[in-house]
């Protein structure tokens, strides 16, 4: 979403339990799931590393055509051999943009999250709000996300929230011609309308929470997710 400037620093938050979530992470988790990097990241974001929680789904927006998240992840796990059940959504909404979908993962992060989603909610002060995409996404030391802009449907209508989870003084973020860094607790509304990028020049994982939040959606429903 264009919101005008840059970046907002929406202040600290709680993310005690998350950091502890973080912390029990080991490689095997980070790299069990690769659906994101190859089916749904655009190029620049091959370099990172991300356990998806929510995910928005777009009819228009996905070269393939089809209408639902579950096919392009049955296309996908069948192509690398993989059973489909660990990775087809378990739950959806409705709203007028579109579904969003919940990947297997959030069943055992929810109670850790949503206190986060609340705090960020509130912060915003939207009102009632869809979570539409929801991520832990590491970037390795010495990786760049080179500048881009978010051209997704949905990145127009949702805030990008940002909530820096590691103490990375030496990952700089550049929006426009705004360079900054974030602290470590903090949660940002990140303008992803406008060109911007990532570094990591130091030696140590960074782990972000994503989190985009749609305001005020025309409508929102639970619907069921297919079988395939």
């Amino acid at each position: 979403m264009d919101i005008g400037v840059p970046y907002r620093d929406l202040g600290a938050i709680d993310v005690s339990g998350l950091t502890a979530l973080v912390a029990g992470l080991d490689d095997a988790a980070w790299n069990r799931n690769t659906f994101r990097q190859e089916a749904l990241a655009a190029k620049n974001h091959e370099a990172s590393r991300a356990i998806v929680y929510w995910h928005e789904w777009d009819i228009q927006a996905n070269s393939l055509g089809f209408p639902y998240m579950e096919q392009l992840v049955a296309r996908w796990a069948r192509a690398k051999g993989l059973p489909l059940a660990p990775f087809l959504p378990v739950e959806a909404i409705v709203t007028d943009m579109g579904r969003v979908y919940a990947f297997p993962d959030w069943l055992g992060v929810r109670d850790v999250m949503t206190p986060v989603i609340e705090q960020v909610v509130e912060r915003l002060g939207c009102g009632r709000a869809v979570v539409t995409r929801l991520a832990l996404v590491s970037l390795a030391p010495k990786v760049k996300i080179t500048p881009h802009v978010d051209g997704q449907p949905m990145a127009t209508k949702a805030h990008r929230i940002h909530i820096a989870l590691t103490d990375s003084p030496k990952v700089t973020y550049r929006i426009g011609s705004r360079d900054f860094t974030m602290k470590r607790g903090h949660a940002y509304d990140f303008n992803n309308r406008r060109k911007h990028a990532v570094e990591n020049r130091g030696d140590n994982d960074r782990v972000n929470l994503f989190l985009d939040v749609y305001p005020n959606p025309a409508f929102s429903m639970r619907a069921d997710v297919l079988s395939v």
